[in-house]
């Protein structure tokens, strides 16, 4: 899987989970994501999808912030037909 955020370089699955480690490891905060799907494309064994990411995070404070970013991600149809994101992009509006 590759992705890209702007104004970082491109991340690969393991630097991904790093992330995302990072962002859960402070137990004086709560994150809670959400999604708006505006549109859906498939093609043969490959869809992208058109999005908006919404994270709403609480820290020890109690007030929220709330980021919205622009999100388009592929999907790739494995051999058990299950689908897998192989790579998205995403850009905070």
């Amino acid at each position: 899987m590759r992705a890209d955020f702007r104004g970082l370089p491109e991340q690969n699955h393991p630097m991904l989970c790093e992330r995302l480690r990072r962002a859960l490891a402070d137990p004086g905060e709560t994150m809670t994501l959400g999604l708006r799907i505006k549109e859906i494309i498939v093609s043969g064994s490959m869809a992208v999808v058109r999005l908006t990411w919404t994270a709403t995070v609480k820290g020890t404070d109690g007030k929220p912030r709330t980021e919205d970013e622009q999100g388009l991600d592929v999907f790739a149809r494995q051999a058990d037909g299950a689908w897998k994101i192989v790579r998205y992009m995403a850009y905070p509006e």
